[in-house]
């Protein structure tokens, strides 16, 4: 990347954080340990071990959707190197792989791993500060997975746990890392998010749930909560919603 001018050098040096650092070189291995396994039908149960992490693999059919794997990737890693509470990241990522998944579907895959290694450092982050989830964000999380999709109640718990102040920093932090990462817009990325949150990736859901006003009010309140914390974090780069060269 060519720099222009210091104002476009601060810009940049604004995304340049350890965490995204961190979150590179953890993503990284286990995308590349989920591709080689992928690539040369190795089975996922199985460990790696390195200087900077290690990651266990285990894979598992879930009923939920039948056509899907999951794997799970438990990885624990440096938080950060000789912080004071000697705190070291213990995080759980469960990753959901169709059975007929294939190489073309590797890049989204990339992508989601990496977002989500960036989303849970930040929850880390708040923890070494000492910023704890609050009783309500609990039991929102608790009560997310025994709701059906095509239940407005959960379009409405979905909106508050995106939104609580527990979580809106960690998807604000990677919405922007993946935005940089892929140079595309941070809506399009806002955009995945919530179809993933909603709707399950799910179309058929998606269009049906659309139909209510109420959902439709509650994207709206989900993302305009998202952007304007974006912009409250980053307000010296948020001038367009693209990004500059790569």
């Amino acid at each position: 990347m060519k720099i222009y001018s210091i104002e476009t050098a601060l810009k940049i040096f604004a995304f340049r954080n350890k965490y995204d650092i961190l979150s590179n070189k953890v993503a990284s291995k286990i995308f590349g340990a989920i591709k080689n396994r992928i690539d040369n039908k190795i089975n996922f149960e199985d460990s790696i071990l390195d200087q900077e992490c290690i990651i266990d693999f285990s894979v598992s059919f879930n009923k939920e959707y039948s056509k899907k794997m999951e794997v799970k990737a438990v990885f624990t890693c440096p938080f950060e190197k000789n912080n004071e509470q000697g705190i070291e990241a213990n995080i759980d990522i469960k990753i959901y792989l169709k059975a007929d998944f294939a190489k073309h579907d590797l890049e989204r895959l990339y992508y989601r791993i990496y977002e989500a290694v960036r989303h849970e450092y930040e929850h880390f982050d708040k923890y070494l500060k000492e910023e704890m989830p609050s009783d309500e964000y609990k039991e929102i999380f608790e009560s997310l997975e025994k709701i059906n999709l095509e239940d407005i109640n959960k379009a409405r718990l979905i909106a508050k746990y995106i939104l609580d102040p527990i979580e809106i920093d960690s998807y604000a932090k990677s919405i922007m890392y993946i935005a940089k990462k892929r140079g595309i817009p941070y809506s399009a990325i806002i955009d995945d998010i919530i179809k993933r949150a909603m709707f399950s990736d799910n179309n058929d859901i998606e269009e049906k749930m659309n139909r209510n006003t109420e959902v439709v009010n509650l994207i709206k309140q989900v993302k305009d909560g998202l952007i304007k914390r974006i912009k409250e974090i980053y307000p010296t780069v948020i001038l367009k919603d693209v990004f500059w060269g790569n």
